[in-house]
Order: C-alpha cells, then structure tokens, then sequence
C-alpha cells in the first residue's frame, strides 16, 4: 500500500473514523467504460463524505502525506491583511493562501471535484495543515491565531 494512503489510513483510525474511500482503489481502473461510469458520479462520494484528506504535495500515492507524523517546526504566518469587525472579533488573511496552485494537487484534473464538492477538506502541504469546512477555516502552522489575534500553540497527537 502506498505511503500516502498508509498515512491517511492512520489519521482516519486516529480520528476515530472506520472508513476509508480511496479513488484509487474504489474506482475500477482496468475497465475504461467502468471508469468512466463511476468517474460520473464520484462527486457523490465527496459530496457525503465527512471530510476528504488533501495531500497537497507529491505527483503521487508514493509521496505520503506531509505534516502528518511528528510536529514540524514552528512556521511565521505573516497576515496580509486584518479586518476589524468588532472589539472582540478580527479576519485576518494569511499568506499560505497565494501558494494554492504552486502544489501538485492543484494541478490534478480530478481535484477539481474534490474542492468544489467536499463539504469539509483537511490539506496537508508544505505551508502546513489547513482545515476547511462550510463554517471554519483553521491553519496548523506552528501557530494558530484566535478570533482576537493572539498567537497560541496547537499540538494535536494525531498530527
């Protein structure tokens, strides 16, 4: 089994999930008509998921999933710009965001379908670990930032 989908198969475990979909496995590959088929309706799949692992690096199953096995070092996430909206609430915007499309994963035609329908998407890449749902984006750089601005550290075991 490829590193990639050994490490998502461990994080899904760690996250107290029992199942796995993986394209490269679910999909038939050896019957283009098949393929094709079901390719028509993966989106589906994304759509009724409880999250989708993205592992943004790598062109392919052999790269694993960066971020995923120890805690790298502390990154510096230098907002681009931070909106007041209250006293007690800020939107900041981070950097990590103009490096989407310089990663592998961008690139892939398939991906496409994977961002659009996923209700909730969990990237692991080289800018670190970024959680996106309809209500919440999150950032794992070393350095998470609260609603008020300030900085605290955020380890979690399984990351």
């Amino acid at each position: 089994i490829p590193p990639t989908i050994r490490h998502a198969m461990h994080l899904v475990q760690a996250l107290g999930e029992k199942y796995l979909w993986v394209d490269a496995f679910c999909i038939v590959q050896d019957s283009l008509e098949e393929k094709e088929d079901q390719l028509k309706i993966v989106w589906v799949i994304y759509a009724q998921a409880q999250f989708t692992i993205v592992a943004e690096e790598g062109d392919s199953a052999y790269h694993g999933i960066t971020g995923l096995r120890g805690i790298p070092p502390p990154r510096k996430l230098s907002p681009q710009a931070i909106h007041e909206v209250s006293d007690e609430h800020r939107i900041v915007e981070l950097h990590w965001h103009s490096e989407k499309g310089w990663n592998p994963w961008y690139r892939r035609r398939w991906t496409y379908q994977e961002s659009l329908f996923s209700r909730r998407r969990l990237y692991f890449g080289s800018s670190g670990v970024h959680w996106h749902c309809v209500e919440l984006a999150r950032i794992y750089s070393g350095l998470v930032l609260n609603s008020l601005g300030a900085s605290s550290r955020f380890y979690a075991s399984y990351l």
